[in-house]
């Protein structure tokens, strides 16, 4: 019993013993209070990276507003006009994915994985709906939600649906690596991005965006995370200044 209850002790002291660093988006150190009033917010997550000695927990933006340079600006243009032939006159939407995946690479039907800090599995749900109840999974772990084949399909037309009362937004696919898209969603404008320059230039360190909107003016705006915000929010210019404005705000408060 002695050494049972030393051993607990013993243990309980390495883990006191491991310290926990907070930093800004921009990689500045913070206090542990401002880090948690920042993932608080609609506009931050956290992410951690562990070892044996030290926590590190670092502010990610889940969506960011910005502007590119006038040098940038006038190359990107050129690649999109000269390579894809594509009317950068208009806004750019941009979805972007890392591996464009072919039917056997897809479960039969929705599964949801949830997973703990260390990448084990603790649960597996499947379902033939799109439609999880997520309050009966448990709340602590990541969910890593795969799709079915059928879902797959599915939200690259409905993605490209909502598009088309917004005449003046081009929707495009970006991809990395393409190991067998369906021709049943060869409809989708889809665009291989050659060398990754895409994804490098608008990564954020190890997070890959999943939406990108380009402006003709060179305003953009990326998203790593979940947001609130609707596509009608994102296309209209009131909504666009609004939303970029509390963005900015939010930004330079600490």
């Amino acid at each position: 019993m002695l050494k049972v209850i030393a051993f607990f002790l013993f243990s309980s002291s390495i883990y006191a013993q491991v310290d926990t660093l907070y930093y800004s988006v921009e990689g500045h150190q913070v206090n542990k209070m401002v880090y948690n009033a920042k993932v608080k917010t609609n506009f931050y997550h956290g992410v951690r990276y562990t070892t044996d000695t030290l926590v590190v927990e670092k502010i990610v933006p889940n969506y960011y507003y910005d502007k590119l340079n006038v040098v940038t600006k006038s190359q990107l243009c050129k690649l999109f006009f000269s390579r894809y032939n594509i009317d950068t006159t208009k806004t750019l939407s941009i979805r972007y994915v890392d591996t464009l995946r072919s039917k056997d690479e897809l479960p039969d039907k929705n599964l949801m994985v949830i997973k703990d800090s260390l990448g084990h599995v603790l649960e597996s749900h499947s379902s033939s709906t799109n439609v999880f109840h997520l309050k009966s999974i448990k709340s602590k772990g990541y969910r890593c939600f795969t799709p079915s084949y059928k879902t797959y399909v599915k939200s690259y037309k409905s993605w490209y649906k909502k598009h088309k009362k917004f005449k003046k937004v081009v929707p495009l696919v970006f991809y990395g690596y393409n190991s067998g898209v369906s021709s049943e969603i060869e409809d989708v404008n889809f665009y291989k991005d050659y060398g990754k320059l895409i994804k490098k230039l608008f990564k954020y360190e190890d997070r890959n965006f999943a939406h990108l909107i380009i402006k003709p003016s060179g305003e953009f705006y990326i998203r790593y995370g979940f947001d609130e915000i609707s596509f009608k929010s994102l296309f209209d210019d009131d909504a666009w200044t609004m939303n970029r404005n509390a963005f900015l705000k939010e930004k330079l408060k600490y």
